[in-house]
């Protein structure tokens, strides 16, 4: 078992050596690895995913990322947004 960071009902915990996980109220919200984001699986709120409608800090797209985001987005005075990569937004 991995470390763990805030209690077990609730904050970041790596739950393998590649995996961590962020919980709230002893619910599993979302699940990463080394290649990024792979779920949000709340058994509440299943398949959801959730990104802000205005982006409010620096955001940079890599030549060597993809991303996504569903829109409307704005950018707002305090955020700037850099795309060398490819962001779809749906």
């Amino acid at each position: 078992m991995g470390k763990r960071l805030g209690a077990v009902m609730d904050g970041v915990q790596s739950t393998t050596e590649n995996v961590t996980e962020i919980r709230s109220n002893g619910i599993t919200v979302n699940q990463a690895d080394s290649s990024g984001l792979t779920g949000h699986i709340s058994a509440t709120q299943s398949g959801i995913f959730r990104n802000p409608a205005s982006i409010n800090s620096a955001v940079e797209i890599t030549a060597n990322e993809n991303a996504v985001m569903a829109g409307p987005v704005t950018i707002a005075s305090t955020g700037t947004l850099t795309v060398n990569g490819t962001l779809v937004i749906v």
